[in-house]
Parts: C-alpha cells; sequence; structure tokens
C-alpha cells in the first residue's frame, strides 16, 4: 500500500493494474476505444493505453495495418473522448511506432508534430529488411530457413531493435523478443547484443514492456523470455504491463501473470508518460 499521485490516481492504492498496449479498429484491432475502455473497467484496471501502428515503411510508405498519418488527429480526439468521460480508468493516448531504417526520418518528423498530444509511443520492430516475420503469412518462410539463417535473422532482428532504442525518441520497447513467436528459435541467443539494448534503454530513460501476448501466441511464453527478464532484474531497467490488446475481451488476459512476475522479480514499475514515473511494485501491485 502506498501513496501515489498520477493523472486522476490519487491516495491510496492497493492494487495498480495497467495495460498500455491496445490497438483499436483504426489499425488493426477490432473495436472502438470505448469498448476496451469498458472491458477494462469491469477488469478493474487503474490506467490503459492506446497504442495504434504507425508503420512507415523503408520506402517511406505507410504499411499494412498501420493508421495513415492523415488519421492520426481524427485517433488522438477518438482517445480524448474516451478519456474525458471515463471515471474509473485513466486513458492514455499513444503510438506504437515501427522502427525501419528507410522510415525513421518519416517517422521523427510525425512524432514531433504530435509530441504534446501523444503520452508515450512503444517502438517495436516487425519487419527485418522487408521480411514481415510475426504474420501467419511469413510461417512457410521460417519453415524454408536454415538454422545458421534463423540465427542471422534473430541477430538481424536484435540489431535493428538496438537501433531504434538509441534513436532516443521512444518511451518504451514493445514485446522484445517477438521474433521467437512461432517457435523458431536460434541455436544461441545474442545475449550481448539484447543486454545492449537493456543497458540503453535504462541509459536513454526508456522501459521495457512485460506482455502477456506471448501466452495467446504459438510461442506460449510471455515477451520476454525468463532469461531475459532475469537480465532486466539485474539491471534494474524498468518495466511497463501489457497485454497487446487487439480485442476488448484480452484488454487484461494473461495481465495476473505479467503482475506476479514483476513483483517476484521486483522489478522497477514504470507509468509511462513523457518521462516515466518509477514505483516499486512491492507498494502498488
Amino acid at each position: 500500500m502506498c501513496t501515489l499521485k498520477v493523472g486522476k490516481l490519487s491516495g491510496i492504492v492497493k492494487r495498480f493494474r495497467a495495460n498500455y498496449h491496445i490497438h483499436t479498429f483504426m489499425s488493426d484491432g477490432s473495436s472502438k476505444p470505448a469498448d476496451y475502455v469498458e472491458k477494462a473497467t469491469e477488469a478493474g484496471l487503474t490506467e490503459m493505453g492506446f497504442t495504434d501502428h504507425l508503420v512507415i515503411l523503408d520506402n517511406a510508405n505507410v504499411g499494412l495495418g498501420s493508421l495513415d498519418p492523415s488519421g492520426i488527429d481524427a485517433y488522438i480526439e477518438a482517445v480524448e473522448s474516451v478519456e474525458s468521460s471515463s471515471k474509473n480508468v485513466i486513458v492514455k493516448c499513444g503510438l506504437e511506432v515501427d522502427y525501419t531504417p528507410g522510415g525513421f526520418k518519416r517517422v521523427e518528423e510525425i512524432l514531433k508534430s504530435y509530441g504534446d498530444d501523444l503520452d508515450y509511443t512503444l517502438m517495436g520492430v516487425h519487419i527485418i529488411d522487408g521480411f514481415h516475420f510475426d504474420t501467419p503469412e511469413s510461417i512457410s518462410t521460417w519453415r524454408s530457413l536454415s538454422q545458421n539463417e534463423i540465427n542471422k535473422l534473430y541477430k538481424r532482428y536484435y540489431t535493428l531493435v538496438l537501433e531504434g532504442v538509441e534513436t532516443g525518441i521512444f518511451t518504451v520497447v514493445a514485446h522484445l523478443d517477438i521474433v521467437k513467436k512461432f517457435c523458431f528459435k536460434p541455436s544461441e541467443e545474442p545475449l550481448k547484443l539484447i543486454e545492449s539494448i537493456l543497458e540503453s534503454a535504462k541509459a536513454l530513460g526508456m522501459a521495457v514492456e512485460v506482455s502477456s501476448a506471448g501466452l495467446r501466441h504459438p510461442v506460449k511464453e510471455l515477451y520476454p523470455s525468463n532469461r531475459i527478464v532475469d537480465m532486466l532484474a539485474v539491471l534494474q531497467v524498468p518495466v511497463v504491463m501489457s497485454t497487446d490488446a487487439h480485442r476488448p475481451e484480452d484488454v487484461s488476459n494473461g495481465l495476473e501473470v505479467v503482475v506476479e512476475l514483476i513483483k517476484q522479480k521486483r522489478l522497477p514499475l514504470a507509468i509511462p508518460n513523457r518521462r516515466l514515473k518509477i514505483l516499486d511494485p512491492l507498494e502498488v501491485l
């Protein structure tokens, strides 16, 4: 139990619960913001954050499943509308932004233009040099790869994540090891590269997401893995909790597994804003 003041939340908090990774129908989610707020309220969440996709490809075109940049104003207005009407859950507005080397300049311009309207940003990598590795359509390609090719793909993936972190413009690293989604794994994890990501994220004031989404995916594991979580604990990198919900019924799906892990490892718990607020999980969860 502790005294915590943040946004609408004040006074004694006994059970802080949050989900900072939610997608609406405006990108690749199923429903309107109000439907997610209703489910979050039913589940007893304290805070929630909408993070529709912004995907700018290496050729600077808009990727599949992304908000069109021209629609970001409408997206922000829709989130602000439910934020103002929500009585029990703090609602935040963010974006999940893909890092692509060729698209970064345009992404940077877009984020600068909306800096005052976004509470935070997630940074994710879903595309490795044109390969959309986390879609069902990618499975046949994964199956065709040799173990050596998989090893190289993992190294390239984490190199891109590190590049995205080192830009310094994002708030949270999303689903750090989502590259394992379909259970194609390297013979040896590039732990030095992962350690560099975690060290850079901490140095830049970023958090890393602990997400239950992997429990719903073929890999049946949290993102990130227990091994990476142990590294987070040693380095004391702040974390945020999420479920990566694309449907209202997934707003709290698996969240308690995430909460228990954060408590067990006593990972610094972050509330994402333009700057992170760090809490002791044993005092608020």
